[in-house]
């Protein structure tokens, strides 16, 4: 067996013996290198990592020399072929930061830190080799990130199961690793209090206040010093939770430096009650973004409800700004049964927090940021942190400029680091260059760089990548020679960030040929990517993404994703696109990868894994985004067909309204793309008839049958042209839910059964659910058997493709048609195996739709009681996701339980309340289904006439859901039915002319001034 002990140093082993003359560091740093990449590696790759000043041939012949010592002692271990390298397969070998992942993987923290004896090969040196130490020092900060958060979580949990013992050695552990941590220090003053020894606490503050001063000159956060001072005055902590609000913000990989004097007058900017919003803005590279998340660090406790960090690069418009900001706060957005917009659902559900947002790069949406007024307006509790390059131009909004660092006047003398830019540079540099020690007279040298780049951070620490590769007086000229050729070009436009660009294109002259084409590459990524979608797309392997990170041009950070900065990008993106043959390969590269990843999603989406795959969807959505739009006005429309089948399908199960915005994006550039070819007709595009068959199907889940039905039915005849039958099914099946909201139900059962039979027949993903509609239309129109046979056809076809989410939708509503035939105890039961899936896949409004039909049904069976406490949790469960459709139901349900109590003061609140959120909403069959509940508990009071009135208004009336109406009628007598029978009669169609309007306005108004 062969054992690789590489943490701590570096130690190899053979069968139990430890190998000593093992040849030199190369031998030894390739094998471990192999062992770590698991994978077979070119070897003009591992030549140009161990070699990389020699030439090709020169590096080949050194390498087969190493291999041949590799060889000669590890022959069962390896596998050398004429063109790759690896470790086999099958080889016995231990590699200890393997082990190390799995045991803290399965959360054998004790065991891992057991193997944790230091840093990943600390001591071990590679001569001229300077990709392999890049790759080792990327290796070596993932391993320190990974042993630092599984060591905060089990402290963690070490304070939540009371192990004060565990939880200190942890700890102390931490603290070992970074003095710095101010979280492990308040961990640990909680720790001795929770022990009994407050002395202890005392002192470990006194600890953590003089390594802040002395190491950065600053006093430890508000909630330490909150912390503190309970301990010092003998009072109980608060609970450790709500020591840290919830927040998102970025780990970041690299110290904060300076910028005192900005996070002392932001925080008190943010602090001021009559400040909501605050927008820091300066050029780009000015370290807007990092300034916001430092000072979100220091006001957590300032925020209850939590801070939250939102990028606004991928939104294209406010819409999907109002997405991303439900995504992070893990709100889904209701697109069931609601017409309700997404910002009011939005703004619903952040009343009565309090919280900050970091709205990030928020420059593309500031045409639209008046609708931050609107929230901000209506949510008292929230305020708002955002960066962009010009202002918002908003009422109430205090701006606050940031500039680059301080740097030195012009002739001043600098012999040390005090100063905030030349502290960047030197912090940046020995990132690069760990032997990075610059003499006093050098200090003037990195200081005039600081001036030429006018202290922007970005443009310090691309410079400071260089220390490398050449000498600081060599990077001074260097800049100097790039800023006089930008000057001399009149290149003046303020997005051209001169001075960074002078920096960028000195870093790009430092850069190979083969490493300007992958930064190039690269720039294709709309947002963070991974280590797999860079090798698949641009073929960049990990030593490649080390030696750009060591240069500052790509970040990474503890999740294990990359990135660059928008002016990086931007800058590189403008060289591939000079390259117009690399840019379409590498694009259509990145364009497959990203809807090869939405297509093979599909089936989880529509199965019992719609949850992972959703989520998995959700973080590489920015990325699928921009390549859906890209394949759209380039592709093969049969290509483009399957990928906007899985788009409509991922937007069924996430987010209607924003399926919606994500079509209309996509016709839009397709429009223009028709524009640009001089092609008139547009109605007649493939592909535009797609998208628009896919907005409607989503516009008639919402209800929004007017738009639907424009869209469906100037569809028909093209899409029937092209052979696009999947998409003609849609649009039957949109026509048919449209009918079905007018009232219009013959007409809904035709349109639904040709799409059922069109849809099945093409094997169409979606046409499920057209089976769902027409069980519904069934149930509306009071065909109770024949609707409860169709639901469960559609159960059983949900059930076999392994979609839970619609064979519940459906089960829930094969209740409602029990009831309908008064089999109300088989209705309870299927409410309740629809709730057993809600609970199992998440769906929190499923849920409340099956807790609020249970109170309905076991009001038919006369249990109050359980009605009551049903329609309650029916009601917490609506108002928490402030889903008014589920709120307004629930409530009238609540009342006819009150109503069965006797209790039917509390019933008129109920309904009142009811018919006014129903009105406030336009939501026509809810207001009908409150004025029955009145109608009914007017009866229970005695006021019969009105009541009878009221009741043959509402049975008459074509919107009107005859199964909520048998709600009503369960409540009265026989008498009191034949009287309203006889009402009905009389009264014919006069009362269902009367706008509902006016009916509801009439009942509101008599309710307000107590004459109801």
């Amino acid at each position: 067996m062969l054992v690789i002990n590489a943490l701590g140093g570096l130690s190899i082993s053979l069968d139990g013996e430890i190998l000593k003359d093992f040849g030199s560091h190369k031998a030894q740093a390739l094998l471990v290198y192999l062992a770590i990449e698991e994978r077979p590696i070119q070897r003009e790759v591992l030549a140009g990592i161990f070699w990389p000043e020699n030439s090709q041939a020169k590096a080949l012949v050194s390498l087969r020399v190493e291999l041949s010592v590799l060889r000669k002692i590890l022959r069962p271990f390896i596998e050398i072929t004429r063109d790759t390298v690896n470790i086999k397969p099958d080889a016995n070998i231990y590699l200890d930061t393997q082990d190390l992942d799995r045991k803290i993987n399965r959360g054998e923290i004790e065991s891992a830190l057991a193997l944790f004896k230091g840093d990943f090969l600390a001591g071990f040196k590679v001569l001229n080799s300077a990709p392999f130490e890049e790759w080792q020092l990327a290796e070596q900060r993932r391993v320190r990130n990974l042993v630092s958060k599984a060591l905060h979580e089990a402290v963690l949990r070490a304070i939540d199961t009371k192990d004060v013992a565990f939880g200190l050695k942890l700890v102390c552990r931490l603290l070992e690793m970074e003095p710095l941590d101010e979280q492990a220090h308040q961990q640990c003053m909680l720790l001795h209090v929770m022990r009994g020894d407050r002395n202890a606490a005392v002192a470990q503050y006194k600890k953590c206040a003089a390594i802040l001063q002395d190491e950065l000159c600053i006093e430890p956060l508000e909630n330490t010093q909150k912390l503190y001072e309970n301990i010092l005055h003998g009072r109980e902590p608060r609970d450790y939770e709500s020591q840290y609000p919830m927040h998102n913000l970025p780990a970041q990989q690299t110290s904060f430096v300076g910028r005192k004097a900005e996070l002392y007058q932001i925080s008190k900017l943010i602090h001021k009650p009559n400040c909501r919003l605050v927008t820091l803005v300066g050029p780009g590279g000015s370290g807007k973004t990092r300034l916001g998340i430092e000072v979100a660090k220091l006001i957590l406790n300032a925020f209850p409800d939590g801070i939250y960090f939102i990028p606004c690069e991928g939104c294209l418009n406010a819409g999907f700004l109002i997405h991303a900001i439900a995504n992070v706060l893990k709100f889904n957005i209701d697109t069931i049964a609601t017409q309700l917009d997404p910002e009011i659902q939005l703004i619903d559900y952040l009343h009565g927090r309090v919280l900050l947002f970091i709205l990030d790069g928020f420059d593309a949406l500031v045409p639209e940021a008046e609708r931050l007024s609107k929230m901000l307006e209506r949510v008292p509790g929230l305020k708002l942190l955002i960066t962009s390059r010009q202002p918002l131009n908003l009422k109430g909004e205090w701006l606050f400029e940031v500039k680059g660092l301080p740097v030195s006047a012009e002739n001043e003398q600098i012999t040390s680091d005090k100063i905030e830019a030349v502290q960047l540079f030197m912090d940046r540099a020995k990132q690069s260059n760990i032997g990075f020690s610059p003499s006093h007279p050098t200090y003037q040298s990195i200081a005039h760089i600081c001036q030429l780049v006018e202290g922007m951070p970005l443009g310090i620490e691309l410079a400071a990548a260089w220390t490398s590769i050449l000498p600081i007086d060599d990077i001074k000229i260097e800049v100097e020679n790039n800023l006089d050729f930008l000057k001399s070009d009149n290149r003046d436009a303020p997005d051209k960030h001169q001075s960074i660009r002078a920096v960028f294109d000195g870093s790009w002259n430092l850069l190979s040929g083969d490493q300007r084409q992958d930064l190039c590459k690269l720039s294709v990524f709309q947002g963070s990517f991974n280590r797999k979608s860079a090798f698949e797309v641009t073929k960049l392997d990990l030593p490649h993404l080390a030696s750009l990170v060591g240069k500052s041009l790509v970040y990474s950070d503890h999740a294990g994703r990359f990135r660059m900065h928008q002016l990086v990008k931007q800058f590189a993106f403008e060289q591939l696109q000079q390259n117009p043959a690399i840019h379409t390969e590498v694009q259509n590269r990145y364009c497959q990868y990203y809807t090869d990843f939405l297509t093979q999603h599909e089936t989880d989406l529509m199965g019992s894994k719609m949850l992972a795959a959703r989520a998995e969807i959700c973080n590489e959505l920015h990325h699928i985004y921009a390549s859906v739009q890209w394949v759209s006005s380039r592709w093969r429309v049969e290509s483009v067909q399957k990928i906007l089948t899985s788009f409509n399908v991922f937007f069924a199960v996430h987010g209607w309204h924003e399926g919606i915005d994500a079509f209309e994006n996509i016709i839009n550039l397709k429009k223009v793309a028709i524009t640009n070819a001089k092609c008139s007709d547009q109605s007649a595009d493939p592909v535009i008839l797609i998208c628009r068959a896919h907005q409607a199907f989503l516009l008639s889940n919402l209800g929004q049958i007017d738009e639907s039905e424009v869209i469906s039915s100037a569809c028909l005849e093209p899409l029937n042209k092209f052979g696009l039958d999947a998409e003609l099914s849609e649009c039957m099946h949109n026509l048919g839910v449209n009918a079905s909201f007018r009232g219009e139900y013959e007409t809904a059962r035709s349109f639904l059964e040709e799409a059922i039979l069109l849809g099945r027949d093409c094997d169409h993903v979606i046409w499920p659910t057209y089976l769902l509609w027409l069980g519904h239309v069934y149930f509306l129109l009071g065909e109770y058997e024949q609707g409860l046979i169709t639901l469960k056809k559609c159960r059983d076809v949900f059930m076999e493709k392994g979609t839970l989410w619609g064979a519940a939708f459906a089960i829930s509503k094969m209740g409602l048609a029990a009831d309908g035939l008064g089999e109300h105890e088989q209705a309870l039961g299927y409410h309740q195996d629809a709730l057993n899936v809600f609970n199992e896949i998440e769906n929190k409004a499923g849920k409340g739709y099956s807790l609020s039909r249970m109170s309905m049904s076991t009001c038919f069976l006369s249990h109050y009681d359980q009605a009551l406490k049903l329609g309650e949790e029916a009601l917490e469960l609506f108002t928490e996701l402030g889903h008014r459709w589920g709120i307004s139901s629930s409530l009238s349900r609540l009342g006819f339980a009150y109503i069965g109590l006797g209790s039917t003061d509390i019933a008129r609140e109920m309904f009142i309340e009811a018919l006014r959120l129903s009105k406030q909403n336009q939501m026509a069959p809810l207001s009908l289904y409150a004025l029955a509940g009145l109608a009914c508990n007017m009866m229970h009071e005695g006021q019969e006439k009105p009541a009878l009135e009221l009741f043959s208004y509402v049975i008459q009336h074509p919107k009107a859901p005859k199964a909520y109406l048998d709600q009503a009628l369960c409540l009265m007598t026989e008498s009191e039915r034949i009287s309203l029978e006889n009402e009905c009669h009389l009264e014919g169609g006069d009362r269902e002319s009367q706008p509902v309007e006016e009916v509801i306005n009439h009942y509101l108004y008599t309710s307000k001034n107590n004459i109801l």
